[in-house]
Parts: structure tokens; C-alpha cells; sequence
């Protein structure tokens, strides 16, 4: 039940999202919250 690494490790996903666009910076928050929801 690690919250936190899981947490960090989409956090990590979302900035690469982020550099590869900036337009994928609203995708990358719904993506964190979908993950945290259904984690």
C-alpha cells in the first residue's frame, strides 16, 4: 500500500506528458486524478 510511490511514479509519467507538449498538460492532470480515483 505505498500511496505516495504510486503517487510520485504518475506524477513522473504526467511531466513527461507535459514535455513532450504543454497541450497534454490538462490531459496529464485528469490522467493523475483518474489514477488516484481508481488506485
Amino acid at each position: 500500500m505505498n500511496r505516495s510511490d504510486h503517487s510520485e511514479q504518475s506524477a513522473l509519467q504526467c511531466h513527461s506528458f507535459s514535455y513532450l507538449g504543454r497541450i497534454f498538460e490538462g490531459n496529464c492532470i485528469a490522467y493523475w486524478l483518474r489514477s488516484s480515483l481508481f488506485d
